[in-house]
């Protein structure tokens, strides 16, 4: 499985992520990215493995934060497309959502793992104010 240093620009949305995250073919079943849809995504049983939690917190996560992921930043696979990118011997239960690279981001900042804040860390650190510019300056 070839792996990319993230740091590159997961072109979903133009947005920059701080992790490697192996690139997968469909029928693989490890971690990664996918195109769904004609929309790179990273999917939750991936996305709750990479952040270190179960894919139910996730889910229940997603159910008490649902207005924070609008269909631009996550959307549920079709039955159809569940059966294509999730072997059945994984033991995931549907449903299986997909989320864009902001979903993930939006994610990372929910989640209380150490992974995931690891990962807010890094992004805020990318996306920081640069110093001198004077925004969040007294």
């Amino acid at each position: 499985m070839e792996t990319r240093n993230i740091r590159e620009l997961f072109r979903a949305s133009n947005v920059l992520l701080i992790m490697d995250i192996p690139r997968m073919d469909p029928s693989s079943a490890g971690l990664g990215l996918r195109t769904i849809r004609g929309v790179k995504v990273m999917l939750s049983p991936d996305l709750a493995q990479l952040f270190g939690t179960s894919h139910k917190a996730l889910l229940r996560l997603i159910r008490r934060e649902r207005e924070r992921f609008p269909p631009d930043f996550m959307f549920k696979l079709s039955p159809a497309e569940t059966r294509l990118f999730i072997p059945s011997g994984r033991g995931i239960r549907p449903p299986v959502l997909a989320f864009t690279a902001e979903g993930i981001l939006m994610t990372s900042g929910l989640l209380q793992t150490p992974t995931a804040i690891t990962f807010s860390v890094e992004i805020i650190r990318v996306f920081g104010c640069p110093p001198g510019t004077g925004i969040w300056e007294p």
